[in-house]
């Protein structure tokens, strides 16, 4: 079993600014939009997605795949783990 699987759904918020505490691991995306996987997201402008990882702990390394056309900010349970092409301030 692998911490996301390829076709898993995905929960996603295209708002301007998403509630405060949406990069927690206990923030109730219940109302956010789902998407499988694998799919390509066709929104312009700023995109929110959330995933839940199981099985991570004690892995030394996380390998993943993204396409993006301008900037990525991952973060894992609250903790910025990624950034490419963002400014070091916070988004908004």
């Amino acid at each position: 079993m692998y911490p996301i699987e390829t076709k898993s759904t995905w929960k996603i918020s295209a708002k301007n600014t998403p509630a405060s505490g949406w990069i927690d691991y206990g923030f109730s995306d219940s109302a956010w939009r789902s998407q499988e996987g694998g799919k390509s997201i066709t929104n312009s402008g700023t995109i929110y997605l959330r995933q839940k990882f199981t099985g991570v702990s004690g892995m030394a390394a996380y390998e993943f795949t993204f396409y993006q056309q301008y900037g990525l900010i991952i973060y894992m349970n609250g903790k910025e783990v990624y950034r490419d092409f963002m400014n070091e301030w916070e988004p908004n």
